[in-house]
This record gives C-alpha cells, sequence and structure tokens, in this order.
C-alpha cells in the first residue's frame, strides 16, 4: 500500500500539467485578467517557507498593468501592528542597502507566530518591494498591507506565557 501511495502522489499533478500545457495565457496574464471581473483576487499560499511564490507576488506586483490598475497588495504576512513602520518605510526615499535591511529586519523580528524565522522569501520580497517603489512616483507606488494578528512579543517572557499566546491563535 506504501508504494502505490507514492506512486499515486508522484502522478498527483498531471492533471494540472496537462492543463497548462494546452497554451493558456501566462500566469501574470492570468491573474491580470482577473481584476477586470473582479474587486479583490485572492492567490492560495503554498507552505510558507517556499520561496517561488513570492517571486512571482513580486513579478505580479511590478508589472505596470497591476501599478496602474491594481497597486494594494494584502498578505497574512506581517502584523497589524507594524503598518504604521512599514508605510513609513516605503514613503522613506533613498535608504541605503543597510537601512533597507534594518527595516525589513525590524518587521521581520515581529512576526507574529514565530520568535525567530529562518526564511528570507518574506524579507526578500519586501527589499525588493521597496527598490520598485523607489522608481515609482509616490502616487503609483505598491501598498502592501499587512492582516496577521499583533503580537506583544515584550508581554511574552516565557515559554509559557508564548505557548498561552499561541493557544489563542487556534495553533
Amino acid at each position: 500500500a506504501c508504494r502505490l501511495s507514492i506512486y499515486r502522489s508522484m502522478h498527483s499533478t498531471e492533471p494540472y500539467k496537462d492543463f497548462l500545457n494546452q497554451g493558456h495565457a501566462k500566469p501574470i496574464d492570468y491573474v491580470i485578467s482577473l481584476f477586470d471581473r473582479y474587486d479583490v483576487v485572492v492567490l492560495c499560499e503554498r507552505m510558507h517557507p517556499e520561496a517561488s511564490q513570492w517571486d512571482f507576488i513580486y513579478d505580479l506586483v511590478s508589472d505596470q498593468r497591476f501599478i496602474d490598475r491594481v497597486g494594494r497588495v494584502f498578505t497574512e504576512y506581517g502584523q497589524v501592528g507594524k503598518q504604521d513602520y512599514l508605510n513609513g518605510f516605503m514613503a522613506t526615499d533613498s535608504l541605503d542597502t543597510a537601512g533597507i535591511d534594518e527595516r525589513v529586519i525590524h518587521i521581520i523580528r515581529y512576526f507574529p507566530v514565530w520568535p525567530a524565522w529562518t526564511n528570507t522569501n518574506f524579507y526578500t520580497y519586501l527589499k525588493r518591494l521597496y527598490k520598485l517603489n523607489q522608481t515609482l512616483p509616490p502616487d503609483k507606488r505598491i501598498r502592501h498591507h499587512f492582516t496577521d494578528s499583533p503580537t506583544g512579543w515584550s508581554e511574552l517572557g516565557t515559554a509559557e506565557e508564548y505557548q498561552a499566546y499561541r493557544r489563542t491563535l487556534g495553533d
């Protein structure tokens, strides 16, 4: 039974691969076209550490059609309590590499669930988004919105307090 499960899972993507090979629109073109019909388009996330999804999101938000017609991104990543900090960061012109790193690291340190996040996918995305926004006039800059719960890390001084906080999230 174990080999059968492995065999089935190895081929579980076959229908999707076949569909994609039928000559449909490019993924960016497809998602952009959804905004012709919908005010809100939701992209489903893979596993949090997976990086190529953030490459895709960056490619999407840096597309001129997205810049001109949409201009806003909402993600689960990032706690709402850091929204003003992010807005200020994205509005600050001409930061050097160290200044960009300092601000992005500050945001990552306040992730709501993980006190230590070792993946660089979202970190890299935010750095790229800042650099993209520096090439755009202020009224065309991409606005990124955090939606995850706020975390009072300063109030969580022990492992027990952290576990109690995690239980409030339903994890």
